[in-house]
């Protein structure tokens, strides 16, 4: 299944809330974004046989994992050089505002603690909590792989995208380390030969 085709019909049944709707339905990098790590969480999903319940659930942490930026400046966000000190602190504070965002929806606060925690790492380095291990929520673990490897392979106003050879190898790398290494190796195994979207290798 196509990238729009999945996050379309999410976005057509499932987002209820306007300024949710709004946020997905941006057309810059953020919100292409959004939808290839919907995609990859649907992918991801099946290949787990997650229910329905749970792979919506998965498909919808996809779209929501980078709402708190919401509240990051635009500057900061499409700054065409590295972040200072100061900036890449605020940067990390989005995951607290994804969490705290949807906290306050009734339809969508069940996938708060997801966002929140996207960005701990495996060997529990990671923030905003420095969770470690199996102690991460496994959707948590899961948008943390995906959210990179399509981050990596992206052409961002601050980055060049790598190949896709260049960011098997990088999560391979980092693999029980930055990512539980039981699901970088079915995410590359089993994922990434599924997903077409026309990057280079």
């Amino acid at each position: 299944m196509k990238v729009n085709q999945i996050t379309q019909e999410i976005l057509m049944e499932e987002v209820k809330e306007e300024w949710i709707s709004l946020f997905l339905n941006t057309e810059d990098w953020a919100g292409i974004h959004q939808q290839t790590v919907c995609t990859y969480c649907n992918a991801f999903g099946k290949e787990l046989n997650l229910s329905s319940e749970k792979l919506k659930e998965l498909q919808i942490a996809g779209l929501f994992h980078d709402i708190g930026k919401l509240v990051t400046p635009n500057e900061m966000l499409n700054k065409p050089a590295d972040l200072t000190i100061q900036e890449f602190q605020e940067m990390k504070k989005h995951t607290v505002h994804g969490y705290h965002l949807l906290q306050k929806s009734k339809a969508y606060r069940h996938l708060a603690e997801i966002v929140l925690y996207h960005h701990e790492n495996f060997d529990g380095t990671g923030y905003p909590e420095g969770l470690k291990g199996e102690n991460i929520p496994l959707f948590s673990r899961i948008l943390s792989i995906v959210d990179s490897y399509d981050a990596m392979t992206s052409e961002r106003p601050y980055s060049k995208g790598k190949t896709k050879v260049e960011a098997i190898e990088t999560l391979q790398k980092q693999a029980g380390k930055q990512y539980d290494a039981k699901l970088v190796t079915l995410f590359i195994n089993k994922i990434l030969p599924t997903i077409d979207l026309n990057r280079s290798v």
